[in-house]
């Protein structure tokens, strides 16, 4: 029986997902996947904040999953094993994800899941998240794509799909879920908020209704007085 894996990496939302919205629309089974690897864990891009924002943002997912009967399974370990043990008791036909953009510690990973997807006949199919374009040679009418792209509308993502497609986790990966999440669901007032309660759309309202221009000259001030730094210069 052919499996697709929606593997979530740095996308994690249920609405305007492109590879989720395109997974419903294969009509094969569905296993929602995160992991947590050790080389993450260990990198000194990652910090307790971002690991808080994490873990709540799953857990914000699940709670509406829930309510369908499924969820995203969350495993700590190396992608590649993870996968490959996976693929021994369900045959994977498809990976699909966004592309993910800036770290070279991901980046060794991805080209270690492609060889992987090679090896085992698999197809690994990504999205772009941003304007970015991989393996591009030259900048022309790279402009006119991202123009694009940022025009296109959000994808409307039709959850109630998921239940009767997605399925339970094999037993021989159950030992691998993290163990970690409830430690960094605890509250800490210094984060920022993971999940639906971060009120994401409201900060983009306000930036976007106070004028972007006056956000950018408070932003840039504020950047150089190391202690308003934190509170005036947060990522939408």
């Amino acid at each position: 029986m052919s499996l697709t894996v929606m593997w979530f990496k740095r996308d994690l939302r249920l609405t305007d997902h492109e590879p989720l919205n395109y997974a419903l629309e294969t009509g094969t089974s569905l296993l929602l996947l995160y992991v947590v690897e050790p080389a993450l864990l260990g990198d000194p891009h990652y910090r307790g904040r971002h690991w808080h924002f994490i873990a709540q943002s799953l857990a914000d997912m699940n709670e509406r999953l829930g309510e369908l009967g499924c969820c995203v399974w969350v495993l700590e370990g190396e992608v590649c094993a993870l996968l490959t043990e996976l693929h021994r008791h369900r045959p994977i036909t498809q990976l699909i994800s966004y592309e993910e953009t800036g770290l070279e510690v991901t980046y060794e990973r991805d080209r270690r899941v492609l060889e992987l997807a090679h090896a085992l006949g698999f197809e690994w199919l990504e999205w772009p998240t941003n304007g970015i374009e991989r393996k591009r040679t030259h900048r022309r009418g790279w402009n006119a794509r991202w123009n694009r792209r940022m025009a296109e509308l959000p994808v409307s993502v039709d959850l109630k799909a998921l239940q009767p497609r997605t399925i339970s986790l094999p037993d021989t990966l159950l030992g691998q879920q993290c163990k970690r999440l409830d430690q960094w669901q605890r509250p800490a007032t210094s984060f920022q908020v993971g999940g639906r309660a971060s009120r994401a759309g409201h900060r983009l309202n306000l930036f976007l209704e106070k004028g972007c221009w006056r956000l950018s000259a408070l932003y840039f001030k504020a950047r150089a007085e190391s202690p308003t730094t934190a509170r005036a210069c947060p990522r939408i």
